[in-house]
Parts: structure tokens; sequence; C-alpha cells
């Protein structure tokens, strides 16, 4: 049986500098073991957790691009940190910078609150990625379509912000 679609809500759920979020999962990204700040964060019960894709917790104001980026480092077992914004079960979401590296047989997922100053300027690259697969999808662009274009669209934001 799917799960319920969750409507987000602009809540945000309260973290702490000093808290970490854990996590493990198998190749294809489906959770193996949750740390209890996760499952806190969430709102998930962590036997509910357990075995689902990781994308349970994705926001959909996250950009695409940036999910097959991080897919992209991972699985050539280059580690990479990236700003994720995550929607908890009840709709409520949570920034987090995500540092994802390979395991022998999956992933590690170690999260932090951003406190970085390029936070902001990540959150107004995300929106413009956003837009961009948005417009792109409305156009009638395959998913692929979007996430290629808006993927060429992060690499030029980048380089207008100083990053190769």
């Amino acid at each position: 049986m799917a799960r319920p679609k969750i409507q987000p809500r602009e809540t945000e759920v309260p973290f702490k500098a000093e808290d970490l979020i854990f996590s493990t999962t198998d190749s294809k990204g489906f959770i193996r073991s949750a740390d209890e700040v996760f499952v806190q964060m969430s709102r998930y019960p962590v036997g509910e957790m357990l075995g689902q894709p990781h994308s349970m917790v994705r926001h959909p104001s996250m950009p695409r691009c940036i999910f097959q980026l991080l897919w992209d480092y991972i699985k050539q077992n280059k580690p990479i940190g990236a700003y994720v914004k995550n929607m908890a079960s009840d709709g409520s979401y949570y920034n987090v910078f995500a540092l994802v590296s390979s395991l022998t047989d999956g992933y590690l997922s170690v999260r932090l609150k951003p406190t970085s100053k390029y936070f902001q300027a990540a959150h107004k690259i995300y929106a413009q990625l956003l837009d961009c697969e948005k417009k792109l999808a409305a156009e009638g662009k395959t998913s692929a379509q979007c996430i290629a274009e808006s993927s060429k669209l992060l690499g030029s934001l980048l380089k207008e912000n100083g990053f190769e």
C-alpha cells in the first residue's frame, strides 16, 4: 500500500547546531539504519523508516538536479556535501547540510544544521533551479530533460557565484 501524500507546511522542525543526523542506506538508497535524531527530526517511527527509500523525507521544493548530482558523485565513490530541505511526516521541514559517502555495500549520510554563509546563496540558487524544472515540466519535457537542463543551470550559477 502506498503512503499517503504529505502536504508541506511552513513549520520548521526545531534543530540544534549540536544535533547530528546519521543514517545508512543500501546501494539503492533504502534506509538500513537511522539514529534517534533522524527519527526525532523526520517524525517517523524508526520501524516505519527502515526499508523505505531515503527519498521519503524529500521536500517537494528541492530541485531534482541536486539529487542527481549527489547520486552521480556517490556512485563513483566520491563523497559529497549538499544543502537539503527535508520534510517530516507531518509536512513540517528541516534544512540540513548533508555529507554523503560510500560504504562497502551502501551509503552513509551525516547531516548537520546549516550555519555557513553559503546556505542563503544555495537557497536562492535552489529556487532558480526548481523554477527551471517546473517551467520545463509545464512545457512537456521529460523528467530526465528537466534534470539535465537544471543541472546545466546549476553549473552556470555556481560559476557566477565563484565556484568551479
